[in-house]
């Protein structure tokens, strides 16, 4: 393991990545009083394990005299796979810091729900399944943001790229020998799409839970939400330092017209005189949002349909389960619930009647919906049967 702390040293781990067929790539970062992540630590580890030449590197990002835009031909190098687990939040570092998304791109923990191993697996459990080695996580919460780091935190920081590499190699044979590398790059091309638009404000009410939201309501949590989201980007601050989710959910239920309005809210606290402008913000916010409310999408609170087909929804289920054990890929991959739903109502443009999601479930829930399969039990196993005359 070398850390990176020269231009120099820099240099020379690029033009060694260079002609290499992949890297693994990881970051360590804080975020608990930031909007954007604060990245700490780029690990980086290339295929030969050659000890006298270094295969394993730790560049420490916060030091003032590192060019880290020398990383961008590599990123951009479409020779050189980018392999990383669980990747969106890397990803989403990236694409702030060097405005680009490193391509191509592999996340072993998405390969992972196509090759058997259900939904979401750790990287450690990863570790310990494919190369029989149980990690020490002890560092794991660790302040990456502190200087100088310690052995222990240099040791995890590097042992999540570490194996990375033959965990990579098992994933991607696996992948080939069931055909299944298309399907995994049209996952890791939706992954990216996610992660390029992750910071936009318009989308800032998703990450809201609510219930039971009326359409004038939900306006008003989609008007806030926006405003807190460009606020606290634009102050680089915790978006619950402008405005906590239930004192927003607060504000979209009392609608407050005035100051003493505001008040009178119990989560949210109106200060004093020095918070008036943002006060006086808000209240024009929650009026725009009255005055042209916008309609929620029909997913969201008493403005979702109905399901008149529950009966057939609910068999969808079944058989969606039943696909994912036969194929060994994660259910949530292959369909949501509202996915279910919209197809049990002959909604044909969802994404598991399109790709790779048609052939593996698509075509049997049309033909389950349609009433031509059916599914019975032999031997007390689910099993799918053709029907006579359909």
């Amino acid at each position: 393991m070398k850390v990176i702390s020269t231009n120099q040293e820099l240099a020379e781990l690029c033009k060694k990545a260079n002609n290499k067929p992949y890297i693994a790539l990881d970051t360590e970062f804080v975020s608990e009083k930031t909007y954007f992540p604060k990245l700490c630590l780029i690990q980086v580890a290339l295929p030969e394990c050659d000890e006298s030449d270094g295969s394993e590197f730790i560049i420490d990002t916060l030091n003032p005299k590192l060019k880290l835009d020398n990383l961008i031909p590599i990123f951009q190098n479409q020779k050189i796979t980018k392999v990383l687990h669980s990747a969106k939040q890397d990803l989403e570092i990236f694409h702030h810091e060097f405005g680009l998304i490193p391509e191509p791109l592999f996340d072993t923990q998405i390969a992972a729900m196509l090759c058997g191993y259900g939904s979401q697996i750790s990287y450690s459990n990863l570790v310990s399944e494919i190369c029989k080695v149980k990690l020490d996580k002890s560092q794991q919460y660790s302040n990456w943001s502190t200087r100088p780091l310690t052995g222990k935190q240099m040791e995890y920081a590097i042992s999540d790229v570490t194996y990375l590499r033959d965990i990579y190699l098992a994933m991607n044979e696996k992948l080939l020998e069931t055909g299944r590398l298309g399907w995994v790059e049209e996952l890791f091309d939706e992954l990216k799409s996610t992660c390029k638009n992750s910071y936009n404000p318009a989308d800032a009410w998703k990450k809201i839970k609510m219930r039971d939201v009326s359409g004038k309501r939900w306006s008003i949590v989609h008007a806030l939400a926006e405003f807190r989201e460009i606020r606290a980007q634009s102050k680089n601050i915790n978006r619950r330092w402008v405005l906590s989710d239930q004192a927003l959910l607060e504000l979209a239920s009392m609608k407050p017209r005035t100051i003493e309005d505001l008040k009178r809210c119990r989560f949210f606290k109106a200060g004093k005189d020095a918070q008036k402008r943002f006060n006086l913000s808000l209240l024009e916010v929650i009026s725009k949002a009255q005055s042209n409310p916008r309609q929620p999408p029909h997913t969201v609170g008493t403005n979702k349909p109905v399901n008149k087909n529950k009966e057939v929804t609910d068999l969808l289920k079944v058989y969606l389960k039943y696909s994912s054990e036969q194929s060994g890929v994660a259910e949530e991959i292959i369909s949501t619930a509202d996915e279910l739903r919209e197809i049990s109502q002959g909604n044909i443009n969802v994404r598991p009647l399109h790709g790779w999601r048609m052939e593996l479930f698509g075509n049997n829930a049309l033909k389950l919906c349609q009433g031509k399969i059916a599914l019975t039990l032999e031997n007390s196993k689910l099993t799918v049967i053709e029907l006579e005359n359909q």
